[in-house]
């Protein structure tokens, strides 16, 4: 029956909405709000135009004839003593049987995904929602907010409707997780995206606001930053004018987890994965050397790396110099029962670096390291390593990527080679994955040290320095 759209004009966003719910339903959706500056409204009026799914519309009234007056009054018609009656959703039973034995049509699916899409991209573009431009009054920023929630409801009822369907036919019907996938991750985004709305619009307090110009002049990004002072709200503590320099310190230290490996008596294999020229294989000797030279550990030098070119060398120099075990994978023996050979406190396995993009190698490493004998897979520790200086802006698509591999731990090279850390910085709040060591030279095994949260706190909250 095509689409009901109309346009609704209010003094402010709010108003606007809350005429489109009054007329449409919860239903409707926003296509577009612009302000308006003249008309019957004036300055600082808003224009919505929203849309409605007419077969969705239930009839409010209907008038029939009393018995006699119209032959052709059918059985499924409502007969009353000629009034004005309200009617609910009036269907003949066999049409409801045919409806709920339709299969759900691709094109469905693929016009409610584009929609997510679409929707998806403004929200981590960080664009203005619906159309709205940035002449419109600032105090509408939630009700903007609250036009993109109603876009979203009527996607996540539509998607419910055709699992629904699915669940009643035969066999394998077409997944809806993708779907679902896209829209979580707008929920994600939207969540994000209001948290940065609140915190641009309020008024914080001098110590939180020459922080935050700190940490971007550090790399990260204002979504990042406000995404954490909205877990910092969450968990009780007030962002008032109370709020100093030397109060902020101990509160980001308590989100910095340490992952204090080298309490562990046990025997061990260490594994470290990361992108290509992160520094693997210089951090792998390093760990090496300090578990036999500082902690009198007995270890073991593994590579798995056959792709870059000299990797393999430059390892078993190292095992040469440190009087280790070195060994790299043979074809007449499984990768298991060659580390089962090893009579060792500490295996270290230096790894082929993997780009974010890669998800073949990804899928290589990840069947190489999945070990079956429940004995190594209890020892397994899988280090993730990551540079200092990483854009703030890759720190998610590399923590999706590498986390099909499940790293227990974060590991941070090249502190000495730049001053911005605010990836790291962003990784560690926003993922909350325990950091083993941080790597701060070439030289094995000084320039590698234990990760400290209080030193690190102290370092990301030292603006005067």
């Amino acid at each position: 029956m095509g689409m009901q759209i109309k346009k609704f004009q209010a003094a402010t966003l709010q108003k606007a909405l809350e005429m489109v719910r009054e007329e449409l339903g919860d239903g409707a959706i926003i296509l577009q709000a612009d302000p308006v500056k003249s008309g019957i409204l004036g300055r600082n009026g808003v224009e919505v135009t929203a849309a409605q799914d007419r077969k969705d519309v239930t009839p409010r009234f209907q008038m029939t004839l009393p018995a006699g007056k119209d032959e052709r009054a059918s059985d499924n018609e409502v007969k009353t003593s000629g009034k004005w009656k309200f009617l609910n959703n009036i269907m003949p039973k066999k049409a409801s049987k045919v409806v709920a034995s339709t299969p759900v049509r691709t094109s469905e699916k693929e016009k409610l995904t584009e929609q997510v899409r679409r929707m998806a991209e403004k929200v981590a573009n960080g664009s203005e929602p619906l159309g709205v431009g940035a002449s419109a009054p600032a105090a509408s920023t939630m009700g903007q907010l609250y036009a993109m929630k109603t876009f979203i409801e009527p996607m996540q009822k539509q998607m419910d409707e055709m699992k629904k369907q699915m669940a009643t036919e035969k066999g394998r019907g077409p997944t809806t997780s993708l779907l679902e996938s896209q829209i979580y991750d707008l929920k994600k985004k939207l969540t994000l995206f209001m948290s940065e709305q609140k915190f641009k619009e309020s008024e914080l307090p001098p110590a939180v606001q020459q922080l935050i110009q700190f940490w971007k002049e550090k790399g990260m990004t204002d979504r990042q930053i406000y995404s954490f002072l909205q877990k910092v709200e969450d968990q009780g503590l007030k962002l008032d004018a109370e709020v100093s320099g030397q109060f902020l310190e101990p509160i980001i230290s308590k989100n910095f987890k340490e992952a204090k490996t080298l309490e562990n008596p046990k025997q061990k294999i260490v594994c470290l994965v990361g992108s290509t020229g992160v520094g693997k294989t210089t951090t792998i000797a390093k760990m090496a050397a300090f578990e036999k030279l500082k902690l009198g550990r007995t270890v073991a030098l593994v590579t798995l790396d056959d792709y870059k070119i000299g990797g393999t060398d430059q390892l078993a120099h190292y095992a040469r110099i440190l009087e280790v075990p070195f060994i790299k994978l043979r074809p007449d023996a499984s990768f298991e029962e060659q580390l089962k050979g090893l009579n060792v406190d500490t295996i270290f396995i230096d790894t082929f670096g993997v780009s974010p993009k890669d998800n073949v190698k990804i899928l290589e490493l990840r069947k190489q390291i999945n070990f079956r004998d429940p004995i190594l897979k209890s020892r397994l520790e899988v280090h993730l390593a990551l540079t200092v200086g990483m854009p703030a802006s890759d720190v998610d698509r590399h923590m999706e990527t590498f986390s099909t591999l499940t790293p227990q731990f974060l590991l941070f090279t090249k502190w000495d080679e730049t001053d911005n850390w605010g990836g790291m910085l962003a990784t560690i709040l926003a993922y909350s994955i325990p950091v083993s060591f941080v790597g701060h030279g070439q030289e094995v095994p000084d320039d590698l040290s234990v990760f400290s949260g209080k030193e690190f706190a102290r370092t990301v909250t030292s603006i005067e320095n």
